[in-house]
């Protein structure tokens, strides 16, 4: 009926994403064959104010966002080919033909098959060793294997490091850190901007 029209028409997903929009549209027409027209008016609220620390997240304020300059920071937790191909789907929508990418990895994945789905995108890959993780790869492992796939790419010393570094670049492209939900929690960490 009418209501459900408004609920599927007028709430979009609180989450960036052609994939979090199939998702929450397969939740909707689920709600919609269980619960009556006011219940599913009040979910579908409810997934347009949908958060989620480390899923094509905004960082717009805290230590980092700053560091970043003139380029706007971005966060998600893709870490693996799958995710990086959504996220390389959704990048384009949120303010960039081309990114600078920061990128840790864990050992326990191919990092080209991660890589591979962001280099058409990727303006500058930057790698880091995400810190306290024994099965880290190290960020000289991981750019050698951005360079491998042609990508303009660097290692540095740390994450703070990196995204100091997009300060000095002479452009204003959006930056995304990404390749590890290890590495995630770490940058809210170190934005002091930690889920609540």
């Amino acid at each position: 009926g009418t209501d459900q029209a408004s609920a599927n028409d007028t709430d979009r997903p609180g989450l960036v994403g052609e994939h979090q929009q199939e998702n929450a549209g397969l939740a909707a027409a689920v709600m919609l064959n269980l619960l009556s027209s006011d219940s599913a008016d009040l979910a579908a609220s409810g997934v347009a104010k949908a958060t989620w620390p480390g899923r094509i997240q905004h960082l717009d304020q805290g230590v980092l966002a700053n560091d970043a300059g003139r380029h706007d920071l971005w966060l998600d937790g893709a870490h693996n080919a799958h995710g990086a191909t959504a996220l390389a789907a959704a990048l384009p929508d949120l303010g960039g033909a081309k990114w600078h990418i920061i990128c840790g990895a864990l050992n326990t994945r191919n990092p080209a098959d991660f890589l591979a789905p962001l280099a058409g995108l990727a303006a500058s890959v930057t790698t880091v060793t995400i810190p306290d993780q024994d099965a880290s790869l190290s960020a000289t492992e991981l750019r050698n294997t951005a360079m491998a796939l042609g990508l303009d790419a660097a290692s540095a010393p740390s994450l703070r490091d990196a995204v100091r570094a997009l300060a000095t670049k002479n452009d204003s492209m959006p930056a995304i850190i990404c390749g590890s939900l290890y590495l995630a929690g770490h940058v809210l960490t170190e934005n002091k901007t930690p889920p609540i």
